[in-house]
């Protein structure tokens, strides 16, 4: 009886100390982070948007659709920021381009349907490293006749940038 209870005051203790560790604001931040949460802190000012630079966005995101229906890289590279180049220069592309032939646009609106623009502005500048210039949230549907069946219809929100001033609008992210 002498031997258990050294060894039950030692579990119960490593115990304590296991659930103590667990709820220490460190750990809970670092959980956070771990399970991608976006910072909330509010993001730095962006420019606001005007009509013809939302014209100027769709004109680049179009062009963007078509070289992904082409299986265009160039195009791609050029409308695409340089932290997201990896995707085209996979050995695997040529085959997941494949699925973007003959890509047919239905509908392309603002402002998107499943992203909002200050949390793409605070994702994006995790990204850049700050905040944008601009950031302008499209809603894509199209018909990709050679995805797979269950695939077929893209149904997305596309992400613009303008990291500054003097910079083109670039495609920086598309999903849900």
């Amino acid at each position: 009886m002498s031997n258990t209870r050294p060894m039950t005051l030692l579990i119960v203790t490593t115990v304590l100390a296991v659930i103590l560790a667990g709820c220490s604001p460190g750990t809970q931040e670092a959980e956070r982070t771990v399970k991608g949460t976006i910072d909330l802190q509010p993001a730095e000012e962006t420019a606001v948007v005007s009509q013809q630079e939302l014209a100027s966005a769709r004109g680049i995101l179009m062009r963007h659709l078509e070289a992904l229906s082409s299986g265009d890289t160039r195009v791609l590279l050029e409308t695409s920021p340089e932290y997201r180049h990896y995707v085209f220069r996979q050995p695997s592309w040529p085959d997941q381009a494949r699925s973007w032939a003959q890509l047919k646009v239905v509908t392309l609106e603002t402002p998107g349907e499943y992203l909002d623009d200050e949390a793409m502005r605070r994702v994006c500048r995790e990204a850049l490293g700050r905040a944008p210039y601009q950031v302008a949230v499209f809603h894509v549907v199209a018909d990709r006749p050679f995805a797979t069946t269950d695939d077929q219809e893209m149904d997305l929100d596309v992400v613009m940038i303008r990291p500054s001033p003097d910079s083109g609008w670039l495609v920086h992210d598309m999903g849900r």
